[in-house]
């Protein structure tokens, strides 16, 4: 007669790996998909009609250093998602702008941003690379209701 063998794992650590498994099947029927809108974040399209790249900044705070947010090409158009971070202790948001290759360096008055509001820069610079005529202002969101057909 055979001698009775041994099971390869103790009780115990079949217990434990059950459980894991157990543990593992039910996190893996989770959705994946994020379904609400980041609320950290406020949104700023920026338009560059130059014929030069532009770096882009946040200012969150008067004297503190800038954030860079993007380089936005010549001709191009970006829309960015900014950090709640990046705005100003009372939440307005403040840009600066510097054409690539140029030394001047353009800051912009404050505006007001939140989620049902847009942040709009329009970058235009001249033959130096001066952005000094560009501007920055919010824009409502406009919300559409489609009612369905009967």
């Amino acid at each position: 007669m055979l001698p009775r063998l041994r099971p390869i794992l103790p009780r115990w650590t079949r217990a434990v790996v059950t459980v894991g498994l157990v543990a593992i099947a039910a996190t893996a029927c989770r959705p994946l998909v994020r379904t609400t809108v980041d609320p950290s974040t406020v949104s700023l399209v920026v338009r560059n009609t130059s014929v030069f790249d532009v770096n882009v900044y946040a200012l969150p705070t008067d004297d503190g250093a800038p954030a860079w947010l993007a380089t936005v090409p010549a001709s191009g158009t970006r829309s960015l998602a900014v950090n709640r971070r990046q705005l100003q202790r009372d939440g307005g948001l403040v840009v600066r702008a510097q054409a690539l290759g140029s030394t001047r360096v353009w800051t912009s008055g404050k505006i007001l941003v939140d989620d049902l509001t847009v942040g709009v820069l329009d970058l235009s610079a001249n033959w130096i690379g001066d952005v000094s005529t560009s501007q920055l202002y919010s824009v409502t969101r406009q919300v559409v209701i489609v009612a369905p057909d009967k």
